[in-house]
C-alpha cells in the first residue's frame, strides 16, 4: 500500500473522540467545576468597574500547575467582557498575558499595546515608549483595563518588578487619570513577592485567591464532564477514570495532566481500532507522557519479585483490569513460578515484595473499596502498558529460568 493510502486511511478511522479540541489547554469549558469559591471572589473583588464603582485595584490567584488558575481568570474575563458589553459599555477591556511565552518586559508591552491597537509596529520603540503609548490610548478611551499576567514569576527577575511598579503607578502619576489599570497576577505560590521591593510590595497591595489542588474526586468530576463534551457515549470506562484521577492525583492533583492523558489514551484505542479507552491504554498514555519505569529499575531485581511483577502485568492485561486484588496478584504470581519451574514463595513473603515494589515505585497500591475485607489492597501499574511490561519481563525470566535448572 502506498504511503499516502496510509495516511488517507488512518485519517478515516472511527475515533472514540468526537471533538478533539476540547481536551487541548487552550479549550475554556462552559462551566469549571469546584472553582465557584475563585470565581466569586474574583466577581466580589472587581465587578464593580462594570458600574464605575473601582475598589481593589489587583489580586493574587496562586496555585500548583493544574489547578485551574489560567481558567478561572480567563472565565472572569469572559463574563465580564459580555456582561459590559450587555451594559452597553465599552470602557472596560480585558487582557491576558502569559509571561512564559512573552518571556520580558518589553514583550508583555508590546503585547498590551498591540491587543490595544494592533497598527502599533512591533518594533522600533522602548519599554517606556510602549507604557505610554498604552495609557494614551486608554485616556482617549477613559477605559479601565484588567489586565491578567499569568506565571508572572517567570519574569520577576528580569525586570518584572520596574515593571509591576510601573503599572500600578500609571493612573497615581497622572492629574486627573480618566483610566484605570487593574492588575490580576497568577503565580504558583506567592514567594514571588519576597523577591519586590518596599515600595512595588506597597503599590501592589493584593489579596490572595487561593486554588487548591485537586482532589482524586474532583479530578474524576473533571474527567466525566470532559468526556461528556469530547468522546462519543460509553466509549470510556470507569475504571479508566478512576485510574486518570489516581495518577493525576499524585501528580498534585493536575488537571491538565489528567486531560492530556485522556487525550492521549483515546488516541491508543484509535490506533488499536478499539471502540473502548481501556486502562490499558492509559498506562500507555502515562509511558508516552512521563516515562518513569526504565528498565534500569528492573537491573536488580531477584526473581521472585520478577515473577511477581510479571504476575500483576500479566492479570492486568487479561482482565483489561485499572487494579487488581492482592489476592489475584498473588494467585497470578503462583501460576507465573510454576510456569518457569520455580517454587512460590509464602504468603508473608509475596506480600513484603509487594510493599517492597510499591516502594521502587513500580507498582501503586490503595486501599479496597466496600465489600473487601482485612488487609486487601488494588494494585495497579501505572508508569508503563502492562502488555509491554510483561513483555519485557519474559525475556529475562527465560533466562534466569535455564540458569536455575542447569
Amino acid at each position: 500500500m502506498d504511503s499516502l493510502d496510509i495516511l488517507d486511511e488512518a485519517l478515516g478511522r472511527p475515533s472514540v473522540i468526537v471533538d478533539e479540541n476540547k481536551l487541548s489547554i487552550e479549550y475554556l469549558p462552559r462551566h469549571l467545576p469546584f472553582r465557584d469559591d475563585q470565581l466569586k471572589a474574583l466577581a466580589g473583588y472587581f465587578g464593580g468597574i462594570l458600574y464605575g464603582q473601582i475598589g481593589t485595584k489587583r489580586a493574587i490567584i496562586t496555585g500548583p500547575v493544574g489547578s485551574g488558575k489560567t481558567s478561572i481568570s480567563k472565565k472572569f474575563g469572559q463574563w465580564l467582557t459580555q456582561k459590559s458589553k450587555g451594559l452597553g459599555k465599552e470602557d472596560v477591556r480585558y487582557i491576558h498575558i502569559n509571561c512564559r511565552r512573552s518571556k520580558t518586559p518589553f514583550m508583555i508591552l508590546l503585547n498590551i499595546a498591540r491587543e490595544l491597537n494592533s497598527k502599533i509596529a512591533s518594533r522600533g520603540y522602548a519599554a517606556d515608549e510602549l507604557l505610554e503609548m498604552i495609557v494614551e490610548i486608554l485616556e482617549a478611551e477613559q477605559s479601565t483595563l484588567v489586565l491578567v499576567l499569568d506565571e508572572i514569576e517567570y519574569i520577576i527577575h528580569k525586570g518584572g518588578v520596574e515593571l509591576l511598579y510601573a503599572l500600578t503607578r500609571t493612573s497615581d502619576d497622572r492629574h486627573n487619570a480618566k483610566h484605570q489599570i487593574i492588575l490580576i497576577l497568577i503565580a504558583r505560590n506567592s514567594h514571588f513577592l519576597k523577591y519586590l521591593d518596599s515600595s512595588t510590595t506597597s503599590s501592589l497591595g493584593a489579596p490572595i485567591i487561593p486554588c487548591p489542588s485537586y482532589s482524586k474526586s474532583q479530578l474524576e468530576g473533571i474527567l466525566k464532564n470532559r468526556i461528556d463534551e469530547c468522546f462519543r457515549p460509553g466509549t470510556v470506562t470507569k475504571e479508566t477514570v478512576h485510574l486518570i484521577a489516581d495518577i493525576a492525583e499524585k501528580r498534585g492533583g493536575d488537571a491538565r495532566h489528567a486531560l492530556e492523558l485522556l487525550l492521549i489514551a483515546g488516541k491508543y484505542a484509535d490506533q488499536e481500532g478499539s471502540t473502548i479507552v481501556y486502562p490499558e491504554h492509559v498506562r500507555k498514555a502515562k509511558a508516552n507522557v512521563d516515562p518513569s519505569l526504565l528498565r534500569d529499575a528492573l537491573q536488580d531485581l531477584a526473581v521472585h519479585k520478577l515473577l511477581l511483577l510479571y504476575g500483576i502485568s500479566k492479570k492486568l492485561r487479561q482482565t483489561k483490569a485499572a487494579y487488581i486484588t492482592t489476592g489475584e496478584a498473588e494467585q497470578s504470581y503462583i501460576l507465573a513460578a510454576e510456569e518457569y519451574g520455580l517454587k512460590p514463595r509464602k504468603h508473608t513473603q509475596v506480600w513484603e515484595y509487594i510493599q517492597e515494589l510499591e516502594l521502587l515505585g513500580i507498582i501503586n497500591t490503595e486501599k479496597s473499596g466496600i465489600g473487601q475485607r482485612g488487609n486487601t489492597k488494588q494494585i495497579s501499574i501505572q508508569d508503563a502498558s502492562a502488555y509491554e511490561l510483561e513483555q519485557e519481563l519474559i525475556p529475562r525470566l527465560e533466562t534466569i529460568s535455564i540458569s536455575f535448572r542447569k
